[in-house]
């Protein structure tokens, strides 16, 4: 099939359900033919993800980013636990942005500028000037500017910055934002350059704790 030469051991995935509430990471093992195999997320577990579901994936690139679309068609609950997709469609889009984006679960709290209101989100993508978040919430469009976000990014580590909302996506269960970053001090520029730097190393770095 096209495109699964983009695909090999370690590449970091994003998985949708319609069952879940937000994607959730897993890393590919294997693949063969139109199959893939990927670690069991526990999300999986908790939110009854059978096989015979159709499910939806996206994968970020350094030129690419690329849409899977597939039916999940085994579940080996024994070590190693893999889930296997049978593939379907492959949609390559060519990576627009500046800087790479890197998948990541993390934690953090949206506070919009004309209030101390503050929204639980989770950032599920970041990069040198953006991220990606989601949020059960709905933010109008006239508090999308100046968005004061913070997340975690280690134990003790908080990373802030301020941004703006550039992309809005209804995803049924939650909203999916996409945010330019607008405003970002020393401090807070040089915990985001290690964790990129992080990210580097080790993509898979915010996976593999919600793995079985």
């Amino acid at each position: 099939m096209e495109n699964m030469e983009y695909f090999k051991r370690g590449t970091v995935i994003s998985m949708s359900h319609a069952s879940m509430s937000e994607p959730t990471l897993t890393v590919v093992q294997k693949i063969e033919g139109h199959n893939l195999y990927f670690k069991l997320p526990m999300e999986f577990l908790k939110r009854n993800v059978f096989k015979g579901d159709k499910i939806n994936a996206q994968v970020f690139g350094d030129e690419y980013e690329l849409v899977i679309n597939g039916i999940i068609s085994d579940i080996d609950f024994k070590y190693p636990n893999y889930v296997q997709v049978c593939v379907d469609r492959i949609d390559k889009y060519r990576n627009k942005r500046e800087f790479r984006r890197y998948m990541v679960n993390m934690m953090a709290n949206v506070t919009l500028a004309k209030s101390d209101y503050k929204i639980y989100s989770v950032v599920k993508n970041i990069g040198f000037n953006g991220a990606g978040i989601v949020i059960k919430d709905e933010i109008p469009e006239n508090d999308s500017k100046k968005l004061k976000i913070i997340t975690q990014v280690g134990e003790k580590d908080y990373l802030e910055f301020t941004a703006d909302i550039i992309r809005a996506e209804s995803r049924g269960l939650y909203n999916e934002y996409g945010v330019k970053i607008t405003y970002i001090d020393d401090m807070n520029k040089d915990i985001l350059d290690k964790l990129i730097y992080k990210m580097e190393k080790d993509e898979s770095l915010y996976v593999k704790e919600s793995l079985k």
